[in-house]
């Protein structure tokens, strides 16, 4: 989803989902990774396919490694790839909230992380990508306690020069606005769920871009309420559903482009 200029990122859609950040002038390239799939269990052999599709895309787009993967949360459409991905790449370290083992974590996520080196993250914490690349950790506070698991979502701003970028996994409405910083592009909470982004976050991050990640669903995600509240700031709305895999590109005085896989119909 995240492009540094000179590199390319994919933004997976159905049946798995991945955000990928790639740093093309960075020795040891790290990316934000939500492998996952909501129709794929993670002990479902078919995932093995997805991920090695996956794989062999961002490899070919950036021919990069992978040294760093940020787990926004244990849900398993979020953390459901985890062991695929990592077992490829064995000497990626692996970022999680601080609340993590305070969240509802399955044995596959587990299993995943055994032996591994995790690093807890809080609000407050800042990881330096490369020179002028850092990620700012916004959510969650530290000793934090989610009354479920998504509002233990890592909350993270990826901040290159006067370009920024706001990842929220599935924050919710109870805690966004606490997690909210100004932002040009927003990666929408929860697929658009009508329980996140609320007006108060919009108010504060005032995206010009806004991309959500989501496809054929029960939930009617994305909610037009959500739609409704982006339009409210003016921001521009992609959907992986609509325009299948999104490319955004940050320039360090600020500017935002972005390139579609496909155009919607109509």
């Amino acid at each position: 989803m995240i492009d540094l200029p000179g590199g390319e990122v994919l933004e997976g859609q159905q049946p798995y989902e991945a955000l990928y950040i790639h740093i093309p002038f960075c020795k040891s390239k790290c990316a934000y990774c939500d492998f996952a799939s909501e129709a794929i269990s993670a002990d479902d052999p078919r995932i093995e396919a997805y991920i090695d599709e996956l794989i062999l895309s961002i490899r070919a787009a950036s021919r990069a490694d992978l040294r760093a993967v940020f787990v926004s949360h244990p849900d398993t459409d979020h953390s459901g790839g985890l062991a695929s991905v990592l077992k490829r790449y064995r000497g990626a370290k692996v970022y999680v909230p601080e609340c993590w083992e305070r969240m509802e974590v399955g044995a596959a996520a587990e299993a995943a992380l055994a032996g591994r080196q995790v690093v807890s993250l809080c609000a407050g914490d800042r990881v330096e990508l490369a020179k002028d690349i850092v990620v700012e950790v916004l959510w969650p506070p530290e000793d934090f306690v989610p009354a479920e698991d998504n509002e233990g979502s890592l909350v993270l701003r990826l901040c290159y020069g006067e370009a920024n970028a706001l990842l929220t996994g599935d924050i919710p409405n109870t805690v966004d606005r606490l997690a909210a910083e100004e932002a040009e592009v927003l990666k929408v909470a929860h697929h658009g769920s009508r329980y996140a982004t609320t007006a108060e976050l919009l108010s504060i991050v005032r995206p010009r871009l806004a991309v959500i990640s989501v496809d054929g669903n029960l939930f009617g995600h994305p909610t037009q309420e959500v739609l409704d509240r982006l339009a409210a700031v003016g921001a521009e709305v992609l959907r992986t559903d609509l325009h299948g895999a999104v490319t955004v590109t940050l320039e360090p005085d600020g500017r935002v482009a972005y390139e579609t896989m496909r155009v919607p119909e109509g």
